[in-house]
């Protein structure tokens, strides 16, 4: 009996094998066992209720999410903010209050901000009239009241937002945040498998749990917890 012969032997009796790193690997795999209730698909994946299966177009779609209950959150804490502010400024259409239309318009322009690479540029060159900027900027509002949005934007009762950032980290957040929760939750089921990685945004405002790092590109970040979804293309 040659050396290769009883190698070959050996090793198909072996039940464990050492790797070089010292990893020890099974030859059999491990006896399946009865899957634990808390583990039990009892949905299919993907979405769920008849207004999700109804949606056909992009909008309907963001409607499932961004519902009128956000959208009235919206308008009624940011129009809260710009009566606070209101005595800085001189003329009364500077300071407008806002409504759902033009709070969809504003996160409208948001969308394209971001499709146009909007980071890597000047927030004026969105209004430009040299022909360089985009024509659906200027037609939606103008530069100055998409800035004084953005300097009212709120998604709270700033009244109280004091008392419950106590127990809440989250408190300037929370409100509208839940309720995205929970229609994302209501209308798509997750699969059997959903892989949580994590996205550090660079930050430079007033935070609780802002992180220097100095690694980053972004050197503060606020380190948030995502999930992807591999069902989703």
């Amino acid at each position: 009996m040659t050396l290769s012969v009883i190698l070959f032997y050996i090793f198909c009796h072996m039940k464990v094998i050492l790797g070089k790193d010292g990893t020890h690997w099974k030859k059999d795999p491990p006896k399946i066992s009865k899957t634990r209730p808390h583990n039990v698909v009892t949905k299919l994946p993907g979405v769920e209720g008849q207004d999700a299966r109804n949606a056909k177009t992009e909008l309907e779609c963001w409607n499932l999410f961004f519902t009128e209950i956000i959208l009235n959150l919206l308008v009624q804490w940011t129009n809260q903010h710009i009566e606070n502010v209101r005595e800085k400024f001189g003329r009364e259409r500077d300071c407008r209050p806002t409504n759902k239309a033009e709070i969809k318009a504003f996160l409208g322009l948001l969308y394209l901000a971001g499709v146009f690479r909007g980071a890597r540029q000047r927030l004026s060159d969105f209004w430009a009239t040299d022909g360089l900027g985009i024509h659906i900027f200027r037609m939606t509002m103008s530069e100055k009241r998409f800035r004084f949005l953005i300097r009212c934007l709120r998604f709270d009762n700033r009244n109280t937002r004091d008392t419950r950032r106590q127990v809440d980290k989250l408190a300037a957040v929370r409100e509208l945040f839940t309720v995205f929760v929970e229609n994302c939750q209501k209308h798509y089921n997750l699969a059997e498998n959903v892989t949580i990685d994590e996205m550090l945004p660079g930050f430079r405002g007033r935070c609780s749990f802002r992180q220097y790092i100095p690694s980053k590109p972004n050197n503060n970040n606020n380190n948030n917890n995502i999930q992807f979804i591999p069902s989703i293309q």
